[in-house]
């Protein structure tokens, strides 16, 4: 995940593990939905809708887990929850072959799906990188689960990356 520091006056340089974090964070920003703030346990962004007035929107994550990019998983994310309505959310980014796998496809037309297929198909052949982004609705019980289900295997030593897996 980004780290947000602050230059001189308002403006925001972000530092993040991979250019690809920084791009999509930088991206975000351009599009006016600026990452304030990134801690263990808040997430704090502000967001223009109106760029008339330029009137901008705070915004308070809060941070239930992160999971870090590794190579063998090909993929981030984060869970937490969306202070407009209050729903635990699962958001990853990853790599599109593995993004791709973990995709309910009854939760989206075909049409959707030929379109994807299409752009990874025409970014590959021009050398590109792609990544996918998704996201989940958690609900409570799942979300206690999933946390007491990593903190269980961090506390392994000998397969911890395997069962946090």
């Amino acid at each position: 995940m980004c780290d947000v520091e602050t230059l001189k006056g308002d403006e925001l340089f972000y530092n993040g593990p991979s250019p690809d974090e920084v791009a999509l964070v930088e991206f975000a920003a351009s599009m006016n939905f600026k990452c304030t703030y990134n801690g263990d346990d808040r997430l704090k962004m502000k967001a223009c809708f109106n760029s008339k007035t330029g009137e901008e929107t705070e915004y308070n994550f809060e941070i239930l887990r992160k999971m870090e990019f590794t190579s063998d998983r090909k993929r981030m994310g984060i869970l937490l929850r969306d202070p407009n309505d209050g729903k635990i959310k699962l958001l990853m980014k990853g790599a599109d072959s593995i993004m791709l796998s973990r995709v309910d496809k009854k939760q989206y037309p075909k049409i959707i799906q030929d379109q994807i297929d299409w752009f990874i198909s025409k970014a590959s052949k021009q050398g590109l990188r792609t990544l996918l982004m998704g996201m989940k609705v958690v609900d409570d019980e799942e979300m206690r689960n999933f946390i007491h289900d990593c903190k269980e295997a961090e506390k392994e030593i000998r397969d911890r990356d395997a069962l946090l897996e």
